[in-house]
């Protein structure tokens, strides 16, 4: 029995053997080659693909129909056919035929796959185009990188358009979109004005929309910098009285300029070249201004970039000049053309523009964060389709509260540009950001103090700054993020310090806050009442031992003292009333000498500093509630020399 088994398997194994000769033999039957034609229909054929050359489709067509009728088999006719359909824009008809000969041929030519692949890649049929090249890299040894390349795009764009996020972008209001062309929006950080570029006649010019709860109150020409050269990209500043634009003549430091212009009693003043601390000799652009007035975000192609145009950022010094422009780095920047920088408000998130591979279209947008004002940028993000898409998209907006964004766009029936403004994903908003608004006044005289140093630091990174300078009525606008503990200094070289704390849960009132800085040369004659409160020196609960969130304060304090040499202080500690008389008295004693020990570790001699508690004797409020035993319990110092 056993053998006679192996006797029909053996059998069985030669049958196979022999259908398997057979197939391969007919299939190489099945193909026949130009070369196997006979003199007569290789001219035919000849003529044919000098036909085809010429662009002679029809007489090419009908050659090729002739020998396929007589020669079923003749695969490399079949080809030409798909490669005239092509040709001729009857892309349907070649991705038809290109797809039978694959199915019925499929080791007659690589170059059929990647042919196929290509028609899908250029009709933004992702998944079909990841099949082919996917399947036509397999069959190569080295595929070629541009083909590998190519690939990885349409697996990106495949990945993007299946999690497609709704979009449903809106034109702005009918004061502001015309038949003519307008783009480049830019706002005040509170939103009641918005700068925009309109385009009448080919020619470029500001105009400004006034808003009152989001709806356009008015438009008008920026008269004062509107001139026969186009002015281009810009940006305004928190408060609107600055305006960074962009110049494109062929002097000044350059093909295309930043400048900068003022308003001044209600009125622009004449721009002037922000210098070449910024710009150069190259193609300097596209400016975007943080939310502090204090950084200056551009695109620019001079040397020294990681591709053809980078994101550059300059610091504006207290002195008001600028630091020498640094490139961004890796972190943002590509090998590509990166542009149309915009740092949001929160000063924590920036977008901006790229054609780096892989990606949807021509330019993508990008959005790409930090975690601290003064921590690196973490890896850019793609916005989602149809966010971006095959098209160009750049030059991207976004408000205060990150929910809203703009662009402009030609994606309309008129296909002309105009500006927009669409919902942006969750996943790609910045964080929730709001207003402070000051105004510093001379306590004594009630005088606006100009150019005093209005300063947010993150209390969890001491290194994390925003700041800004009052201005000619006093006035300081910061937008800063939702959600951080900051520590607030005021400060100025004629007055003492002044501070208070932000906490992370706290609401704020949208008024302008009022700061009172007292003058120095007659704090020391003020009594002990009117000493001054430390907001921002933080103890662990129950204990004297210092936070590290102290040290934006201390060094604040530690600064005032090696200003003026002369100086003598003394720190005074008070506690609520909660606990014993003499605990609270002894703790007050305590932290009072934590921040005296603070003070010498930095260097400040120890008999420049007194300290003193007070426990609960001395509360400015009654102790009934948490908040106002908060307000009671405090570290205040009072000059006693100067």
């Amino acid at each position: 029995m056993h053998a006679l088994n192996m006797c029909f398997m053996s059998r069985g194994c030669m049958s196979l053997c022999i259908l398997l000769f057979v197939a391969i033999q007919l299939q190489a039957q099945a193909i026949m080659y130009p070369k196997d034609l006979d003199r007569k229909c290789t001219k035919m054929y000849m003529k044919a693909k000098q036909n085809q050359k010429a662009r002679n489709y029809k007489d090419a067509s009908k050659a090729y129909a002739k020998l396929l009728k007589k020669f079923p088999r003749l695969v490399d006719v079949r080809q030409q056919q798909a490669a005239i359909a092509y040709q001729q824009g009857r892309i349907s008809d070649a991705a038809s035929a290109l797809s039978s000969i694959i199915e019925e041929y499929p080791d007659y030519d690589d170059r059929n796959y990647l042919s196929l692949a290509t028609i899908y890649r250029e009709e933004n049929k992702y998944a079909e185009a990841v099949k082919y090249y996917k399947l036509y890299i397999d069959r190569q040894d080295e595929p070629r990188e541009r083909t590998v390349m190519l690939y990885e795009e349409m697996l990106f764009r495949s990945q993007s358009s299946d999690n497609a996020v709704d979009f449903d972008p809106i034109p702005l209001s009918d004061k502001i979109n015309t038949t003519d062309l307008e783009y480049e929006a830019s706002f005040t950080a509170d939103e009641s004005q918005m700068v925009f570029t309109r385009r009448i006649n080919n020619q470029e010019d500001f105009y400004m929309a006034q808003l009152e709860g989001g709806e356009v109150v008015s438009v008008s020409p920026i008269e004062e910098l509107n001139t026969p050269i186009d002015e281009g990209a810009h940006s305004i500043s928190s408060d609107g009285s600055e305006l960074f634009f962009t110049v494109c003549i062929s002097r000044n430091n350059g093909g295309c300029d930043l400048y900068l212009s003022q308003k001044v009693d209600d009125k622009w003043t004449r721009p002037k070249n922000l210098g070449q601390a910024i710009n150069t000799e190259y193609w300097d652009s596209q400016p975007s201004i943080s939310g502090d007035g204090r950084s200056l975000y551009f695109s620019s192609n001079r040397p020294g970039g990681l591709g053809g145009r980078d994101i550059w950022y300059a610091h504006r010094r207290a002195d008001g000049r600028w630091s020498k422009a640094i490139n961004l780095g890796a972190e943002v920047n590509s090998s590509s053309h990166d542009e149309t920088p915009f740092i949001h408000k929160d000063n924590l998130t920036l977008y901006f523009a790229s054609d780096r591979q892989p990606g949807m279209g021509q330019l993508d947008l990008y959005s790409v964060s930090r975690n601290h004002w003064s921590s690196d940028w973490n890896e850019p993000n793609a916005l989602p389709y149809p966010i971006n898409t095959e098209a160009a998209e750049a030059g991207l907006k976004v408000s205060l509260d990150g929910t809203t964004a703009y662009f402009a766009t030609d994606r309309n029936l008129d296909n002309k540009l105009d500006l927009y403004e669409f919902d942006l994903p969750e996943g790609y908003r910045p964080k929730e950001s709001t207003l402070l608004k000051f105004k510093v006044i001379d306590e004594e005289s009630e005088q606006v103090i100009v150019e005093a140093a209005v300063t947010l630091t993150d209390l969890t990174n001491a290194d994390s700054k925003m700041e800004s300078l009052t201005d000619a009525s006093g006035e300081a606008t910061i937008p800063f993020p939702k959600g951080q503990s900051l520590a607030v200094n005021v400060a100025h070289d004629d007055y003492a310090f002044y501070s208070y704390n932000i906490a992370a849960d706290q609401g704020l009132s949208e008024e302008k806050v009022i700061i009172r800085l007292v003058p120095l040369k007659v704090i020391s004659e003020l009594p002990a009442e009117k000493a001054i409160t430390l907001n921002n020196i933080f103890y662990a609960s129950g204990s004297a031992e210092l936070l590290d969130e102290s040290e934006v304060e201390l060094d604040y304090l530690y600064n005032l003292l090696q200003d003026h040499p002369g100086m003598e202080i003394k720190i005074i500690g008070h506690t609520d009333d909660i606990g014993s008389k003499e605990d609270n008295l002894s703790l007050s004693i305590n932290r009072a000498k934590s921040v005296y020990d603070a003070l010498i570790q930095k260097g400040i001699t120890p008999t420049r500093i007194q300290y003193e508690g007070k426990g609960e004797s001395a509360a400015i409020v009654a102790n009934e509630t948490e908040e106002q035993r908060q307000v009671n319990r405090r570290t205040e110092f009072v000059i006693l020399r100067f």
